[in-house]
């Protein structure tokens, strides 16, 4: 499974992406505990301070991403899940939206509770890219840039 794992990230043409590397961690994982349990074989005498001190090592990592997780993680990538989008589309009617951060057309027809017959009757698209996709340009006063 090690050897396969980094095969799909390897292959893809678009962006890097850390899930597509997740294949590896089960092994990771194993290999991590045959790596303690062979330690504590070899240190049988300090197998108890070993096992003690690798607990304290994951508690204190899990501490660490905990806090991080409750207190820092919502405001550091509130605009990595589009937070600010419900306010845009309830305070404006027309404008010109980034499209920089995913496609905002999506949050307009949600947040607008946008008709999709209306939707489908007034869109219009940009050329298809290098990757056989074609975007929302634009709509009901909204152009997406």
């Amino acid at each position: 499974a090690l050897i396969l794992a980094p095969i799909p990230a390897a292959i893809t043409r678009e962006s890097p992406h850390a899930l597509r590397g997740i294949l590896a961690a089960p092994s990771f994982a194993i290999i991590s505990a045959f790596g303690i349990h062979f330690l504590m074989e070899s240190f049988k005498k300090y197998s108890k301070i070993i096992f003690a001190c690798v607990v304290a090592v994951y508690v204190l990592s899990f501490e660490a991403y905990l806090t991080g997780f409750v207190t820092k993680y919502a405001v550091e990538t509130a605009s990595d899940w589009q937070y600010q989008y419900k306010e845009i589309f309830a305070n404006q009617k027309s404008g010109i939206v980034t499209d920089k951060y995913a496609e905002p057309y999506i949050f307009a027809l949600f947040y607008l509770k946008y008709p999709p017959e209306k939707f489908r009757a007034e869109v219009k698209y940009n050329p298809v890219d290098k990757w056989g996709f074609s975007l929302v340009s634009s709509f009901n006063g909204f152009q997406f840039k």
